[in-house]
């Protein structure tokens, strides 16, 4: 075999291993902890969309929505789910064009808004006695928007929130074949156009009166500090801050306890946490 064959099945080698390790590793998923109840939930004029229910016998229900490219059965994330199932009842979901429901997956902020809306309100169906949301970078997105366009929802924690982003770089945007392949192989089926839009800052304020929690992950090469900090001024009271110094961007293992005791106390601390 000549070298440059080799250097061929070489570099081929590497680049299977490399989208193993991101499809099996980093966006691997895993199956949400029994007994789980799987709901097909259909509003007009949106796609289907895949919801999950752990039934724990507890009075108080957390939603958990996910990030762009994630799904409900990232494993990180039904980590969390098992740790919040000690407390909670527990809501996942997956956002258009994830995992297992329908649609095609897109960037933008209020549309992810309009599919978590659509779950809270299945929720509020459900006679909780109080409802929390914890969203990861566009699911926070998304939780912050629905939640001040008046989302019947006690309290919302945000996990690496995006900000606005740079100029050059808003409005719609199409992303390659190549890059749709490669989202399709991690799970999500891209809309041909994205569209990048401003973060929630402008609508945080109106998540009052209900309690907000702005996340930032230390380590995250993604949401800048500063735009966590500009999301926390423009919120209104009650409000809290919280870094998480030693995490990467949305993740949920490190997010997990400090976020799931806040949320409990805010909902009215039914257990320990």
């Amino acid at each position: 075999m000549v070298w440059w064959s080799r250097v061929g099945l070489s570099v081929a080698a590497a680049g299977v291993g490399g989208w193993a390790a991101l499809r099996y590793g980093w966006f691997g998923c895993t199956a949400l902890p029994e007994p789980v109840e799987h709901i097909a939930l259909r509003a007009p004029g949106a796609p289907d969309l895949a919801v999950a229910q752990l039934r724990r016998g507890h009075r108080r229900l957390l939603i958990m929505a996910h990030g762009f490219l994630k799904a409900m059965h990232w494993w990180p994330q039904v980590s969390m789910a098992r740790d919040a199932a000690r407390c909670f009842d527990v809501l996942c979901f997956d956002f258009p064009g994830h995992g297992k429901s329908g649609g095609l997956a897109n960037i933008s902020y209020t549309r992810a808004a309009a599919a978590l809306r659509c779950v809270i309100d299945f929720a509020a169906t459900l006679g909780y006695d109080a409802i929390g949301v914890v969203g990861f970078s566009m699911g926070a997105a998304a939780a912050v928007i629905a939640a001040a366009d008046g989302a019947p929802v006690d309290a919302v924690a945000s996990v690496a929130c995006p900000g606005d982003p740079p100029s050059a770089l808003a409005g719609g945007r199409q992303p390659s074949a190549a890059w749709r392949w490669f989202a399709r192989r991690l799970g999500t089926r891209l809309d041909v156009e994205q569209h990048l839009e401003q973060g929630p800052v402008a609508v945080a304020a109106g998540v009052a009166p209900r309690p907000l929690l702005v996340v930032h992950c230390g380590l995250d090469t993604i949401v800048r500090a500063e735009d966590s900090r500009a999301l926390y001024a423009a919120a209104a009271a009650p409000k809290d801050y919280l870094e998480l110094p030693r995490s990467t961007h949305a993740w949920p293992p490190a997010a997990s306890r400090p976020v799931l005791r806040w949320i409990n106390a805010c909902l009215g601390a039914a257990c320990d946490s």
